[in-house]
């Protein structure tokens, strides 16, 4: 490559020295959250959680057709996760292309050499940052939608006050294909306005080009959405939406089902804090100063820019703060992004200048971004993280033949064993109910489709409760006391409907927070015996059971990430929940050394669990 190849394109220095950083912190297995859900969806290929995210599922299929588990000896779920890591890196390095022609447009005498300086900054400022930097570590759809977001805007920018029909028409191609990767790619809407109405005012030849941006958009969208139906038509065990018409098709990809979560009341200072905490993941306080200071030179001197980085800051940051969800931060990307740019943009400005203290502060800044790269290894390091692994497969593996597992931990292993069931064949068997999703017709559509045997004594309360939800879901007038009624019936149904015939479980968050209030029904002649990570019904008999021993988290509990987290933190302290109810169990059943047994794993995956009054005598 010519040194005026490599100037054109400062994406390639960008993307392989944090593919190579990234690598060093990539997970082994699943981690939190969707990762299991999601890797399952591009193995199989099925249709993931709303609103579906095609272009990541058929890109992710693609992807895990490659022989590299084979050529490599690794396992599916790495190779997924190695698929998150390019995507991510090719998004931060697509940053730098962007930076660039920012750059470049403002300062058009500034050498090639000086404004590739300012684009590498941009792109490795963003790039360090803990929510950039954990897209990379395993498979989610945002280390793509960081690559569209770039490509969007490299499509905009080179569009930009250009009154030809190609350029815009590229600009719809690649608005359709962010689209059908991650709809809040509608953040970017007031920049399109700026830029669009910059470019071309209120002309009748402007209006001529966007409805013919408007048409491609469309015709792509369609082609690329009807993925959907196409996919859950052939029934594959991750079906979310179980799209089988035009409502359900839509219920899925507007988000209908998390719908009570935008705008919800109280949700914008809650995640404006969380925002600005975050902000400290640019490199701690001397990132917030680099900040400040870009923003100044940035608003003094640079018009044009700040209009654009500001309308796509405050365009996410003003969406994502009234989104009430935990995992709220990889919603702010955008934000991160334009932050970036504007530090990128700034050091090319600096670099403008006469002054020979200008190499001294750009110099600076750089030492700066690279000592936060190398210093916050640690922090963004999974490659030794198998909780979630070890947690999903002892679940998996301690249940008996074609049990019913009821659970609402979604983020800590029910998303994680759909990987296991449907990406290593591991115990196909079970059925696995997230009582969460029972609050929805799709999935119990799905439940009649895969689980019609757990369903045999319940067809009229299904039928009924589906009948109940649809004004719900339609958002018409409904009965909520009667909705509630019936979801009760339906998760208490499934457990007691179901015992004698198959091993049910039911896991202990829902004993600690469905059962006190009544949403699980337990009648007296049903005892819940602890069973190692949840609990058996079972025949109140007084008969003793045995409990199977959770290999897999006894052997890992040393070898987490540096800084666990609130995920890490909630499935340990169930965990240890869990192990010491069977330490109860085996002590009022006169087995001391097994109560001590499991007391002392459940202290080993939660030091700070305080033991019953039961347990208290007990000498480890």
């Amino acid at each position: 490559m010519t040194t005026s190849f490599l100037l054109r394109y400062p994406s390639i220095p960008v993307f392989t020295l944090l593919f190579l950083l990234y690598s060093l912190t990539l997970a082994p297995s699943v981690l939190m959250i969707d990762t299991g859900e999601l890797a399952a969806a591009i193995i199989e290929p099925g249709v993931a959680h709303a609103t579906g995210y095609p272009l990541f599922t058929i890109l992710g299929y693609l992807f895990m057709q490659l022989p590299l588990a084979d050529w490599f000896g690794i396992t599916l779920i790495r190779q997924a996760n190695w698929f998150a890591l390019l995507t991510t890196a090719a998004g931060v390095a697509m940053l730098a292309q962007v930076s660039l022609l920012l750059i470049k447009k403002s300062f058009p005498s500034l050498t090639n050499g000086l404004a590739y300086i300012g684009a590498i900054i941009a792109a490795l400022f963003f790039g360090g940052h803990r929510v950039v930097w954990f897209q990379s570590v395993s498979i989610e759809v945002y280390g793509l939608h960081i690559l569209m977001l770039g490509l969007v805007l490299v499509a905009l920018l080179s569009a930009w006050q250009q009154e030809e029909l190609k350029p815009w028409l590229l600009v719809a191609v690649a608005l359709a294909f962010s689209f059908a990767n991650h709809v809040s790619t509608i953040m970017l809407t007031p920049v399109i306005i700026f830029i669009y109405l910059n470019t071309w005012g209120l002309k009748s030849s402007g209006f001529k080009v966007l409805g013919l941006m408007l048409a491609l958009f469309f015709v792509l969208i369609a082609l690329l959405y009807s993925y959907l139906f196409i996919a859950s038509s052939r029934a594959p065990m991750t079906n979310w939406g179980f799209i089988r018409d035009w409502a359900s098709f839509k219920y899925h990809i507007t988000g209908q089902q998390f719908s009570t979560w935008v705008f919800a009341k109280g949700a914008a200072g809650k995640q404006l804090k969380v925002f600005i905490r975050s902000l400290l993941d640019f490199g701690g306080v001397a990132g917030i100063l680099v900040l400040l200071a870009s923003l100044v030179v940035l608003i003094a001197k640079g018009r044009s820019v700040a209009i654009v980085t500001g309308l796509a800051f405050g365009g996410c940051l003003l969406w994502a703060i009234n989104y009430d969800i935990h995992d709220i931060e990889s919603y702010f990307l955008l934000s991160y992004l334009a932050l970036s740019i504007m530090v990128g943009w700034s050091a090319a400005y600096v670099l403008t200048l006469e002054k020979p203290i200008k190499y001294a502060i750009v110099g600076l800044v750089t030492i700066g971004i690279a000592t936060h790269l190398i210093l916050d290894i640690p922090k963004n390091d999974y490659s030794q993280d198998f909780l979630f692994d070890a947690y999903a497969r002892d679940v998996l593996m301690s249940a008996k033949p074609n049990a019913l597992i009821l659970s609402k931990q979604w983020d800590h292993w029910v998303a994680s064993s759909q990987y296991f069931q449907r990406g290593e064949g591991l115990r196909p068997d079970i059925m696995v109910i997230d009582k969460e999703l029972l609050r929805r017709i799709w999935y119990l559509n799905y439940l009649e489709e895969k689980a019609s045997k757990y369903l045999t004594e319940m067809g009229p309360l299904v039928t009924k409760f589906k009948i109940d939800l649809a004004p719900f879901e339609q958002g018409k007038p409904y009965d909520g006391n009667n909705l509630q009624a019936g979801y009760n019936a339906m998760i208490s149904g499934l457990a007691t409907t179901n015992y004698r015939r198959v091993p049910v479980y039911i896991t202990p968050e829902m004993i600690l927070d469905e059962l006190p209030k009544g949403e699980l029904i337990i009648p007296p002649d049903i005892e819940l015996v602890p069973m190692g990570l949840y609990l058996q019904a079972l025949p109140a008999d007084g008969v003793y059971r045995p409990s199977p021993w959770p290999t897999h988290l006894d052997r890992l509990f040393d070898k987490l990430v540096p800084q666990p987290t609130m995920y890490h933190k909630q499935a340990s302290s169930i965990a240890s929940i869990a192990f010491m109810w069977r330490a109860q169990y085996e002590l009022r059943h006169q087995h001391q050394d097994l109560a001590k047994k499991w007391l002392a794993l459940a202290k080993k995956i939660d030091p700070n669990i305080q033991p019953s009054p039961e347990l208290a005598g007990l000498q480890l």
